[in-house]
């Protein structure tokens, strides 16, 4: 919903739900703590089977002739689904113009003769100018939960708007897991690089010199690791055939990556059997009595409470939630889509170009001749493969391109025709704009988790890889030892980070977990050329 609609009523706004609907007022969002914590505070049920086999149960009735039994059972049914998962309380607004915000920070607002007030605003949100607002029936009591009885301190406004606003990031509740919070491994070491001075001349270009500045780094900023039997637990909880090599994890005021590391094994193996390292609250603890090991960068307020104990209690209190915002695929991707930023920073030869356009090239022509796979293949977009596939024809409402999977001939009917031809001619246009297609995909950065352990044990911080050295399962499998990583939006030549893949005995022992995800080295300015 815009704020526009609220100035031109006054900030008192009236719609029914059908109406709102229909303006396209109503919307879904992933379930995240400050919603499953108004239901909470509400008395709400939700039951994602009984939810499932509604929805079920009205698409049925859907597929039937037209009648008024069925018609009655599909509103009944939607009344029920609405009732369910409809939150009044919650209202997501978009910022159309600064004078509204100030007003509605100032007075709030009224809806259906509920009054609103601002809550959060992750930074997510703040890129996409939208607010949470929550009714004042719950605004005090969700509040105090989604603070988690934290000790009020000091601190930059900005950053405790993007704390408090992870509540509403989009999760799946998992299991609470045993958790061990250490301190960040911070170092200053000089990187060579292109220094610019700005000139404030309007005719005269800013001074660009080569040379060596010393830069801050958190080696492990934002990064964690999981042991990976409870990763099998999250694996089995989230309803996966597999077990992912990273997650990303949320919690009151906690939030990054977690990927899998064997840290048991290590104490084992690399610290003379010596299980006990040192948790940021300054305590000693046996890391075999944990699933989990976070870095202090992760724990966004860890100073406003006493001790990780004392934060869980509360999270108990509150009956706030582990949740996980995305975890990596099973199967990694084999083509990616680049696009116009990634190619007009490079310096290309017209021969380079020809290379580069290949493999879009020879899918086009294939398109245009007699194999009609290769038409349907381009229909359904790349990496497609037996599974994207099952998916497809049984969620998809594209009904065309399905009967032109199960009945090739039908591309000789004129309307399935045109909308071949019309859906080929859009990618072929999109590829004038840069996006052609190469092998490549996105992964996880991960940090060198022995290099972390190393850092949780007190010991010498080397990690497995060196200077100029990375390690990626994906492309060592393909044999592929030099990559060109690239961290979108990206805007300047030097963000072509050029990879270097090793693998050895050391390599394929400690990170054999991790099937997914690229491990950078410790030493290297790659932080940097991926725009920090």
């Amino acid at each position: 919903m815009g704020s526009s609609i609220f100035h031109e009523n006054d900030y008192n706004y009236n719609v029914s739900f059908k109406q709102a609907k229909k303006n396209g007022q109503i919307v879904s969002i992933g379930d995240s703590q400050i919603l499953r914590s108004i239901r909470k505070i509400t008395g709400r049920t939700y039951d994602k089977e009984k939810i499932e086999l509604m929805f079920n149960r009205r698409n049925e009735f859907k597929k039937m002739p037209p009648s008024r039994k069925c018609a009655s059972a599909i509103y009944e049914l939607d009344r029920q689904i609405q009732n369910i998962m409809f939150i009044p309380e919650y209202l997501s607004l978009v910022i159309d113009k600064n004078s509204h915000y100030k007003k509605i920070i100032k007075n709030g607002l009224v809806l259906n003769g509920k009054k609103y007030r601002r809550f959060s605003c992750s930074a997510s949100q703040a890129r996409v100018n939208t607010i949470i607002l929550i009714s004042d029936d719950v605004y005090e009591e969700l509040h105090r939960r989604i603070n988690n009885d934290r000790k009020i301190i000091p601190i930059n406004k900005s950053k405790e708007n993007a704390y408090f606003g992870l509540a509403s990031s989009a999760t799946r509740v998992v299991s609470e897991p045993r958790v061990c919070v250490i301190d960040d491994c911070e170092i200053t070491r000089p990187v060579y690089v292109n220094w610019v001075t700005m000139v404030d001349k309007p005719l005269e270009d800013d001074k660009i010199e080569q040379k060596w500045v010393d830069f801050n780094f958190n080696l492990f900023d934002g990064m964690g690791i999981i042991h990976p039997e409870y990763a099998k637990v999250w694996a089995e909880e989230l309803g996966l055939d597999y077990v992912p090599s990273e997650f990303c994890i949320r919690h009151s005021f906690i939030k990054g990556m977690v990927c899998q590391f064997d840290f048991i094994d290590f104490c084992k193996l690399k610290n003379n059997g010596n299980y006990m390292i040192k948790t940021l609250y300054g305590d000693y603890v046996d890391v075999r009595d944990y699933d989990m090991i976070i870095t202090k960068s992760q724990f966004k307020m860890w100073n406003c409470y006493d001790s990780f104990e004392d934060y869980i209690d509360k999270c108990h209190k509150n009956e706030l939630e582990w949740g996980i915002s995305q975890f990596a695929p099973k199967h990694i991707k084999d083509i990616l889509t680049l696009n116009y930023q990634s190619i007009q920073t490079l310096k290309l030869s017209k021969e380079d170009i020809v290379d580069l356009c290949k493999q879009t090239v020879d899918l086009f022509n294939n398109i245009t001749g007699d194999n009609i796979y290769y038409t349907i293949l381009c229909m359904l977009g790349e990496n497609i493969n037996e599974e994207t596939i099952s998916l497809f024809m049984k969620n998809s409402d594209n009904y065309w391109l399905k009967s032109l999977i199960l009945d090739n001939d039908i591309i000789q009917d004129k309307y399935i025709y045109q909308k071949v031809y019309d859906n080929i001619s859009t990618k072929i246009k999109n590829t004038y704009l840069g996006e052609i297609f190469v092998d490549g995909n996105y992964q996880c950065m991960v940090s060198d988790p022995y290099a972390f352990m190393e850092h949780a044990c007190g010991m010498e911080v080397k990690g497995l890889l060196g200077n100029k050295q990375h390690y990626s399962n994906y492309w060592n499998e393909k044999g592929i030892d030099t990559v060109d990583a690239m961290r979108s939006p990206l805007t300047y030549r030097s963000e072509h980070n050029i990879l270097h893949f090793i693998k050895n005995e050391d390599t394929e022992y400690w990170f054999k977990n991790l099937k997914g995800g690229i491990v950078y080295n410790i030493y290297g300015d790659d932080v940097i050329r991926h725009a920090d």
